[in-house]
């Protein structure tokens, strides 16, 4: 049987505001669950809305029977406000623990398979929340944590997460953590022996391109990499970085040549060995 409940609010003798919703109720509960027509009632039930097609599962414990009750939404709870809710009662159990356990159950049975529907109001379920609701968490989290900036405008949180990521290094000053991931990320390879993680990336950074066929996205990293210039009017980078590989020294493994990575690269070209056949030795 559907009953439809009318409430409303009354200031001063004036109705300010009126409202209602539908509800469908047994005609005659069983008598073996411990109910009376009058007996506050568990049950479970589903919200749906006149105007869109999403909709709300829930379980309740009367604290009184037939007490007014529309679901317990919070991150969408402003569509309860904007559109016409109906609650279904959908089953009815007996008005004692053993009662209410089985009712969650049931809900949860119910709201399981529609947890990531977009339709579905439905945030969590015991232990498992939605992927929107993990979604909007973790951008909130992540906003709380980032929150303080240094000079630089740079995360005063990740900043001190990266030191202590980086702290360990290799014989070579290299960071231990970055190696083991950077062998990780590029341990597949092509059938020319590239990285096909690499080469995918690559792909998709430079897939724009601009008039003389550049890569729009290089040539607006070359401009920030060499922004900054010395009295000579070079690149303060490029210098520092070709001061470091100057300070380098490589052997090559064919004969033992030793100078920096170019040179020796280009020393084994020139003898007719692979240019790749050298090791760094300092």
């Amino acid at each position: 049987m559907w009953v439809t409940f009318i409430f409303g609010l009354v200031i001063k003798g004036k109705v300010i505001w009126v409202g209602g919703f539908l509800a469908r109720v047994p005609t005659s509960p069983n008598p073996s669950k411990g109910f009376t027509m009058k007996s506050p009632r568990i049950y479970t039930y589903k919200v749906t809305f006149e105007e869109i097609p999403d909709w709300y599962w829930g379980a309740h414990k009367e604290k009184k029977y037939e007490e007014f009750y529309l679901g317990s939404p919070d991150t969408h709870a402003w569509k309860w406000e904007f559109y016409t809710p109906c609650l279904e009662i959908l089953e009815l159990f007996p008005h004692t623990n053993e009662g209410w356990i089985e009712a969650r159950k049931v809900e949860d049975r119910c709201i399981l398979p529609d947890l990531n529907n977009p339709l579905c109001l439905n945030e969590h379920v015991g232990g498992c929340m939605s992927l929107d609701a993990c979604r909007r968490g973790a951008k909130k989290t992540n906003e709380i944590i980032h929150a303080e900036r240094d000079a630089l405008g740079r995360s005063v949180q990740g900043v001190k997460n990266s030191g202590r990521l980086l702290a360990e290094k290799d014989d070579l000053g290299r960071s231990v953590s970055a190696v083991k991931g950077g062998i990780a990320a590029h341990q597949e390879k092509d059938d020319l022996g590239r990285s096909v993680n690499g080469v995918k990336n690559a792909k998709r950074l430079h897939e724009e391109k601009d008039d003389l066929g550049r890569s729009v996205q290089g040539v607006k990293n070359a401009k920030r990499l060499h922004e900054e210039k010395d009295d000579l009017g070079r690149s303060v980078n490029g210098v520092k970085n070709a001061e470091k590989t100057h300070k380098q020294i490589w052997e090559s493994t064919m004969d033992g040549f030793r100078s920096h990575s170019g040179a020796v690269a280009q020393h084994n070209k020139a003898n007719g060995w692979d240019p790749s056949a050298r090791v760094r030795i300092q």
